[in-house]
């Protein structure tokens, strides 16, 4: 090979590698350019033009009112006008539980 084509070669090698690391594996892997039977003062052409245009808009808007009234009773449960002795008047448990989740404005995109 002559000067002026192993110039070339090393030129066409450092674009194809500093594309390679700016593009992202996916394009890299796509596109390929084979260069065969080539000699003495052969001329090798190889371009590849990768076009990609991303546009990713996400817009939320969330509006949340939570409004929780809770009231227990175990019942109505007296002991009144007894008389002569000790009045006991058991009554259930009362429990109450509330459980409010609200998730919102949540966006996943892929990256392009």
């Amino acid at each position: 090979m002559n000067a002026r084509l192993l110039r070339i070669s090393a030129l066409a090698s450092s674009i194809v590698a500093g594309g390679m690391l700016l593009a992202p594996a996916s394009l890299a892997a796509d596109n390929t350019c084979t260069i065969t039977d080539n000699g003495a003062r052969s001329r090798n052409y190889c371009r590849i033009k990768v076009v990609k245009k991303s546009a990713t808009i996400q817009i939320n808007a969330a509006k949340v009112r939570n409004k929780v009234g809770v009231i227990s009773n175990t019942g109505g449960n007296e002991a009144n006008n007894n008389t002569g002795g000790s009045v006991t008047s058991d009554s259930g448990n009362s429990t109450v539980t509330v459980t409010i989740t609200n998730t919102l404005n949540s966006n996943v995109a892929p990256a392009p």
